[in-house]
């Protein structure tokens, strides 16, 4: 393995990779757009270079996969070294701004489908379309027939692509088996394309069986409210939206208050945790049946609670199955423009694409389906993602993609206004599931986030 030098250039700890994006983010001029007349692919196996990548810090599998990867691509490339630099999440573009202050950007950055607009706005990161097209005709792929190209478009402007995704991440329902069989819960409702109704059926049995033990602070569910990646496709589920138009609020609507009062309800029937409660059950302690999350599940089987215990099961269908969205999102790589090594840094990411690197990256700890159609299959017994885990219900990773979305709110604001919109939606979330005795109601809630919304687009 070639050595790789390694420096934090801010540290913290990375808060989340939160899932955010959407399936076709739609083009509202947000963006300071990057226009590359031509492309040029391909360089000599024996080069002596050294790549600087961008990747977080606080999230050591992260870097263990890219470890992996980097291994791999020296197999092809035996003299590239890397320059690996890590970025925490909260600083992301303050430290992102001081590399192009300093005319130091790294060649591969790390991004999500929330902090791809940032990049785009900066004029920082290249459209990757050419070098996909050039590395196509040379015969590395069939671009639409090989990849999950939703992903792609994820971290996309309407079919412009910026970012490689490493994986094809989709929230699910993880469930403790263990718990529910202890409770005398029948598990036969549990099933790839469950209804909600199922779902809070379930949670209905458990809420009654806690409080015969004694347990009022056994809740049902790790909602995980508090993330968009759960509540945005929540509340598109019942029609409801962020904006309407380019810098357009559009939460005061019937469906944004009937989808907040069914997130209400959940907390007033004690099957979700409040906000402002200390304390609680929770599926890592093996006191709670359900969460919703996107992680491996390779993340949850490790645990000593949770150990053999656990399976996963498809986001319950919301609304009914044809209004139904599923969370979903991209966290990748991108290509920076200023790189002056451009060739050098398409073929690493071009890697990453292939079938070696998404092998590789899954070797080290990315546990979660390929982006690649011939190794996201979970029957596909070479597939190194579902190693160890070929005896639980990976499928529910992969079913319903044309369901998924993720936050493509924020391409209808200024990147500036991203924080504050965070901030904003925050509230919203923390509000309605208050227990506070003397909480908002519904209409105040969206009142003020319209008033707060539109603060942070500057109207």
């Amino acid at each position: 393995m070639k050595a790789s030098k390694k420096k934090v250039v801010v540290g913290g700890l990375l808060a989340a990779f939160a899932l955010t994006g959407c399936v076709i983010a739609p083009t509202v001029g947000t963006s300071s757009s990057v226009s590359i007349e031509s492309v040029e692919i391909g360089v000599d196996p024996s080069i002596s270079e050294s790549l600087k990548l961008l990747i977080p810090s606080g999230n050591s599998n992260e870097q263990t996969m890219i470890e992996k990867a980097n291994e791999a691509f020296n197999l092809l490339y035996p003299n590239v070294t890397f320059d690996i630099n890590f970025v925490s999440i909260p600083t992301y573009e303050s430290t992102i701004r001081q590399f192009n202050m300093a005319d130091d950007m790294p060649d591969v950055i790390w991004t999500n489908s929330q902090e791809v607009y940032f990049l785009r706005s900066l004029g920082a990161i290249d459209p990757l379309n050419q070098y996909i097209e050039q590395s196509e005709a040379r015969g590395d792929y069939n671009f639409e027939e090989d990849f999950k190209t939703e992903f792609f478009d994820m971290a996309g402007d309407n079919g412009t692509y910026y970012a490689v995704p490493r994986s094809a991440d989709t929230v699910v329902c993880f469930y403790n088996k263990k718990l529910l069989n202890q409770a005398g819960i029948s598990m036969d409702k549990i099933q790839n394309g469950w209804s909600w109704e199922d779902f809070i059926d379930l949670c209905s049995q458990w809420r009654s069986y806690a409080d015969k033990q004694g347990h009022s602070d056994w809740y049902c569910c790790d909602f995980n409210f508090s993330w968009s990646s759960v509540y945005y496709p929540f509340i598109r589920s019942y029609g409801a939206d962020i904006f309407s138009a380019k810098d357009t609020v559009g939460v005061d609507t019937p469906e944004m208050r009937e989808a907040l009062t069914a997130i209400r309800q959940l907390v007033d029937d004690h099957y979700c945790v409040g906000s402002g409660v200390t304390s609680g059950s929770s599926f890592e302690s093996g006191t709670c049946p359900f969460i919703f999350q996107s992680a491996a599940i390779s993340h949850y089987d490790e645990m000593r609670e949770l150990k053999g215990n656990i399976d996963i099961v498809t986001f319950p269908f919301i609304n009914g199955q044809e209004n139904a969205k599923i969370g979903a999102g991209v966290a990748g790589y991108s290509l920076c423009t200023k790189s002056k090594k451009k060739a050098l840094a398409w073929e690493y990411l071009n890697f990453l694409m292939s079938y070696d690197g998404q092998q590789a990256l899954a070797t080290g700890g990315l546990n979660l389906p390929s982006i690649r159609n011939d190794l996201a299959d979970p029957d596909n017994a070479e597939a190194n993602w579902t190693k160890g885990y070929t005896d639980r219900n990976l499928e529910a990773y992969v079913l319903y993609d044309e369901k998924k979305i993720a936050d493509d709110y924020y391409a209808y604001c200024d990147p500036s206004a991203m924080a504050n919109v965070t901030l904003a939606l925050s509230d919203v979330m923390d509000n309605t599931l208050s227990t506070r005795e003397n909480r908002r109601n519904i209409d105040d809630i969206i009142s003020r986030a319209v008033s707060d919304l539109n603060d942070a687009v500057g109207k």
